[in-house]
C-alpha cells in the first residue's frame, strides 16, 4: 500500500508524516480444524504456523500423524496433513501363538505287546505334560 503526505502552501505536511503508521497485513488462518471421529482437538491459534493437536477418545489408537500445523505453502493457508484424514480407530488385537511339542513315535520292534506299551507310555506323558501347564 502506497501512502503519501503532501506539503501544503502553509508550509505544514497534510497528513503529518508522524501519524502514517506501516502496519503487516494479518497473518494468514487455516480456520478451526475439525475434530477426528472418535477424538478431540486442542489448539491455541488458527494462524499460519499454530499447531493443532488430536487425541483419541479412551480404548482407541491414532491411525494416522495425530499433530497438524498450519501452513501456507501452495498459495493457501491450511491445515497439514488434513484433519480430515486423521482417525481413531479400535485397536488391532496381537494374537500369540504357541507351537505345540510334537512327540513322534517310531518302534523299533514288531511285537505289538511292545508297540502298545509305548503307546500307552507316551499317552500317559502327554496327560501328565497337559495337567502340569
Amino acid at each position: 500500500v502506497q501512502m503519501m503526505s503532501v506539503c501544503a502552501a502553509s508550509g505544514s505536511w497534510t497528513p503529518d508524516p508522524a501519524d502514517l503508521v506501516c502496519m503487516s497485513p494479518p497473518p494468514d488462518d487455516c480456520g478451526v480444524p475439525a475434530s477426528p471421529t472418535n477424538g478431540t482437538v486442542a489448539y491455541t491459534a488458527t494462524t499460519e504456523g499454530s499447531q493443532a493437536t488430536f487425541q483419541c477418545s479412551a480404548g482407541l489408537v491414532p491411525g494416522e500423524v495425530m499433530t497438524a500445523v498450519c501452513e501456507n505453502s501452495t498459495g493457501t493457508t491450511q491445515w497439514s496433513p488434513d484433519p480430515g484424514d486423521l482417525s481413531c480407530v479400535t485397536p488391532t488385537p496381537t494374537i500369540s501363538v504357541t507351537p505345540t511339542p510334537t512327540l513322534s513315535v517310531t518302534p523299533t520292534t514288531s511285537d505289538p505287546a511292545v508297540v502298545i506299551a509305548v503307546v500307552v507310555v507316551v499317552v500317559v506323558a502327554v496327560a501328565v505334560a497337559v495337567v502340569a501347564t
